[in-house]
């Protein structure tokens, strides 16, 4: 799936993010005020699956972030400003990320680097 975010410079924006199968998410770009509780647990359950999925995949390609990358003001590798819903989703997609890199370390891929017909 490919993934395109916008960050915003306001942290109580969420960033917008589309895909190439599904669109666009249709909490991305709004006001944390206009969030229904559904679209939380949406957030949450958005950033369990991409968080684990792109951990996954940058140890199969060998291009991990740090965990000062993930967590904090400075976070590039993280897609949700620490402040949004009270860090919430921020610190959910850095533990899911970080599952993610875990589980492909301990799945057998790493020794080979390949897995699902992927090569380094």
């Amino acid at each position: 799936m490919g993934l395109l975010v916008r960050q915003h410079r306001d942290p109580d924006v969420t960033p917008e993010i589309s895909t190439n199968a599904g669109g666009r998410f249709h909490w991305s770009g709004l006001h944390e005020s206009v969030l229904a509780a559904c679209d939380v647990v949406l957030i949450l359950d958005f950033c369990r699956s991409e968080g684990r999925n792109m951990g996954w995949n940058d140890a199969l390609y060998d291009r991990v972030f740090r965990t000062e990358e993930l967590r904090g003001p400075g976070a590039s590798g993280n897609l949700f400003h620490p402040e949004l819903l009270g860090g919430y989703p921020h610190e959910e997609f850095a533990r899911s990320y970080e599952r993610g890199v875990q589980q492909f370390r301990e799945s057998g891929c790493a020794a080979k680097r390949t897995c699902d017909g992927a090569k380094k």
